[in-house]
C-alpha cells in the first residue's frame, strides 16, 4: 500500500528493489490512490502491477499467480542465458586452442620445408662438386700412365 505508517509504499519499494537479495522480487501496489501519478510512480519504482481498492481477491490471486509465473520464467530464462554463456566460452576456448595448434602446425610445416629446401640445396651443391672430383679421379690413372711413359722417354 502506498499509505502506510512509518515508510510509505513508495519508500518500502524503494529499499525492496535496492537490495540484491531482494530486487528481483515482484512488487504489486495495492492502494485506495488510483491518480496517474502514483500508478507512475510505482512503476517508476519497479513496481509491477497496481491495484486499485476495493479489490477483487480473485482478480488479485490471478495477478499475483501471473507475476509469480512471469518471474518463474524470467529467471530460467537468464539460467538458460548463463549456460548458453558458459558453453559458449567453452566452445571459444576450444576454438583458440584449437587455431593456436593450426598455427603452430603451419609453423612446424614452414619449417620443414625449409629444411627440406635446404637439404635440396645442399645436395645439389654436393653434386655439382662431386662430377669434376669424379672426371679428375678417373682420368688421374691415364695421367699417371701417360707421365710415366713421357719419363720414360
Amino acid at each position: 500500500d502506498i499509505q502506510m505508517p512509518g515508510l510509505d509504499g513508495f519508500q518500502t519499494c524503494q529499499k525492496i528493489k535496492a537490495n540484491a537479495k531482494t530486487a528481483n522480487i515482484p512488487i504489486i501496489f495495492i492502494t485506495a490512490f488510483s491518480n496517474i501519478e502514483n500508478i507512475s510512480t510505482g512503476f517508476s519504482l519497479g513496481a509491477v502491477d497496481y491495484i486499485s481498492k476495493p479489490f477483487l481477491e480473485a482478480e488479485l490471486l490471478a495477478r499475483v499467480n501471473t507475476h509469480l509465473k512471469l518471474q518463474y520464467m524470467n529467471q530460467s530464462l537468464e539460467h538458460q542465458v548463463a549456460n548458453r554463456t558458459s558453453e559458449l566460452e567453452a566452445t571459444m576456448t576450444q576454438l583458440q586452442e584449437a587455431l593456436k595448434q593450426l598455427r603452430d602446425s603451419q609453423l612446424q610445416l614452414i619449417q620443414q620445408e625449409k629444411m627440406s629446401a635446404l637439404g635440396n640445396l645442399v645436395a645439389g651443391i654436393a653434386h655439382e662438386i662431386n662430377n669434376p672430383l669424379s672426371f679428375i679421379q678417373g682420368n688421374i690413372e691415364e695421367l699417371k700412365s701417360s707421365l710415366s711413359k713421357v719419363t720414360q722417354c
